[in-house]
């Protein structure tokens, strides 16, 4: 990356119940990672003047095929949505991977409806609300413990803030906005997603940084 004129400022790999600190915490290095072992990566560089900053949430990769990868994410995907699930006697693994799952899908969906949510004259709280309350309302209150998203441009942080508080402030054509809702469960994991949305004059936000996570399997 530096060799291309790229220039890191931020850079954060996290494992499992270190993730449920949003920016991690003191780590000794000697975790064992496993199949089960949820990974969190936010990066972010500078080029051309200008700032960037991705955050993605996946499970350990799977050997030795790629379909493998698919059959198990499907199988696990559906398998904590069955009502029922819960009458299953699975194995510790299968249970810490499906609640995995489920929450890696809830923050995603959370994201989505802050990204519905980039349009002008919103705002900036009511974006925020809009990930929050997907959050809250699937069980999860008080686990997403960060404000959404900030602007991004020249600097990696600049106002407006997307947070709950800041009612008073609205979205204008123009400005871009990191998107990174997350769940962290004190001494399990944390999820978090981030993508950068330029709001538009008319119709949908444009994301800036690319193809959205593809699934917990697959970043």
């Amino acid at each position: 990356m530096d060799r291309i004129g790229f220039k890191k400022f931020f850079n954060i790999v996290l494992f499992d119940e270190n993730a449920a600190l949003p920016h991690g915490g003191f780590a000794t290095g000697d975790k064992v990672l496993r199949r089960d072992t949820m990974v969190l990566i936010d990066g972010g560089y500078h080029y051309l003047g200008y700032s960037s900053n991705v955050c993605r949430s996946f499970f350990m990769p799977l050997e030795p095929t790629s379909l493998l990868q698919s059959i198990e994410e499907t199988v696990l995907s559906l398998w904590w949505k069955t009502s029922e699930c819960g009458d299953l006697q699975r194995t510790d693994d299968a249970r810490t991977i499906a609640e995995k799952v489920k929450v890696w899908d809830i923050v995603f969906a959370a994201q989505t409806a802050a990204g519905l949510a980039f349009k002008p004259d919103n705002s900036c709280a009511s974006v925020d609300l809009a990930a929050r309350s997907v959050i809250n309302e699937a069980g999860y209150n008080g686990t997403f413990t960060h404000r959404l998203g900030h602007g991004i441009g020249i600097k990696a942080h600049e106002s407006p803030y997307l947070n709950e508080a800041n009612t008073g402030i609205s979205l204008k054509p123009g400005i871009v906005f990191t998107n990174e809702p997350g769940i962290y469960l004190q001494g399990k994991f944390g999820i978090r997603h981030e993508d950068i949305y330029l709001v538009k004059e008319s119709g949908g936000a444009e994301i800036l940084s690319g193809e959205r996570a593809r699934g917990p399997f697959n970043p």
